[in-house]
């Protein structure tokens, strides 16, 4: 399992699975497989707590949201990149 890890609150890891990338094609109508030329601040949380709420089942949107801010956002974008399908640079490994 490939993980990546994230300062945010406390360091999470995030994990996007099938499960995960099908609920952020309900949920928002882009595939994650098509690549991101542009995300919205909304799609952006929504693909974290995807990808972090396996760890923490209490964890919400909401919550998520007041853990990122402009002293971390380049952090978690740049985690989010090397969770997406495709990308060479993976976390380490569970």
């Amino acid at each position: 399992m490939s993980l990546v890890p994230v300062q945010l609150d406390k360091e999470r890891h995030l994990r996007l699975t099938l499960n995960s990338m099908i609920e952020f094609e309900e949920l928002t109508g882009k595939s994650i497989m098509q690549g991101f030329t542009e995300i919205s601040m909304k799609e952006m949380r929504t693909l974290l707590w995807l990808g972090l709420k396996w760890e923490d089942a209490e964890l919400t949107e909401e919550m998520l949201g007041d853990f990122v801010d402009l002293s971390n956002m380049t952090e978690v974008a740049n985690a989010l990149r090397q969770a997406l399908p495709g990308n060479p640079t993976k976390g380490p490994a569970n």
